[in-house]
């Protein structure tokens, strides 16, 4: 991270970024860790997100920056937000220095709703039957919907029970 914002600095003050610490990189990588130059609080990408963009490495191998300092991320998401119909505050706008990263799965609700959808196939190959859900209950239904209802809570250890619920 201290290397991404040294090189970040570094081609801020000057108006070609090419110094004694960073060298362009003239073949574009399949692999490595990929860096803004803007947005130095964020992780790196597995991968070049822009790669139009000029790229440069401080000779670490593998350690990539790519040249997004003239990039205009709120405009970008003015953009995204006008071609999807959402206003830029969702969750969904794309990050921009003062935002926050968005939830991965759309945040409580939406990992909730992920985490069901793989535990009800787990009981489903258990049981290897088809079985039906109803998301408003949260329950099964139809065909050996009892049995399968049984594997939704564990019977819990005392002292504790779902005697609140």
């Amino acid at each position: 991270m201290l290397t991404a914002i040294a090189v970040a600095s570094v081609c801020q003050a000057q108006s070609e970024p090419e110094t004694a610490n960073t060298v362009v990189v003239s073949s574009m990588p399949t692999e490595g860790t990929f860096w803004s130059m803007q947005l130095t609080n964020y992780p790196p990408f597995p991968f070049d997100p822009l790669p139009e963009l000029p790229l440069y490495t401080d000779g670490t191998p593998g350690n990539y920056f790519f040249d997004d300092l003239e990039v205009d991320y709120s405009a970008l998401s003015s953009d995204r937000a006008a071609i999807w119909g959402r206003s830029s505050g969702t969750s969904q706008s794309m990050m921009t220095e003062d935002d926050t990263p968005p939830s991965p799965g759309g945040g409580s609700v939406g990992g909730q709703r992920s985490a069901s959808v793989c535990h009800l196939g787990v009981i489903a190959l258990r049981l290897g039957q088809n079985l039906q859900w109803n998301p408003q209950k949260e329950r099964f239904v139809g065909d050996h919907a009892n049995e399968a209802n049984t594997w939704l809570a564990r019977e819990m250890r005392q002292p504790f029970d779902y005697h609140f619920a």
